[in-house]
């Protein structure tokens, strides 16, 4: 059996320390971009289904993803909002373009003129 002397005991038990502190520190890392990944797919699963179900339309898919990774944006939350609401339809809109100038009156005399 190799006895190992106090020196070299001493040299190792040195470097322990430093060892395990840059472990820990990347493995900190490493926590913190799983969980950033880890959000970031759950928020595009969750503007996937909100842009399915016409949540939102004026946001791109990246804005609704973007807002989703606010750190103050509990996706819980968020999640059931979107699983309960109902498929959103547009029916209608307003705009500054008026369209024709022609109103149904004079369309539908002008329809009995031209026949």
């Amino acid at each position: 059996m190799n006895k190992l002397s106090s020196d070299k005991v001493a040299e190792v038990l040195g470097q322990v320390g430093p060892a395990l502190r840059a472990l820990s520190e990347e493995n900190t890392g490493l926590k913190e971009k799983l969980a950033f990944y880890e959000r970031r797919d759950r928020a595009t699963k969750i503007a996937s289904e909100m842009t399915r179900k016409n949540l939102d339309p004026e946001s791109t898919f990246e804005e609704k993803v973007a807002n989703l990774m606010q750190p103050d944006s509990n996706l819980d939350v968020v999640e059931q909002a979107v699983i309960m609401s109902a498929k959103q339809v547009k029916l209608a809109s307003i705009s500054e373009n008026h369209g024709s100038t022609v109103d149904a009156a004079d369309a539908f005399a002008v329809g009995i003129l031209n026949s």
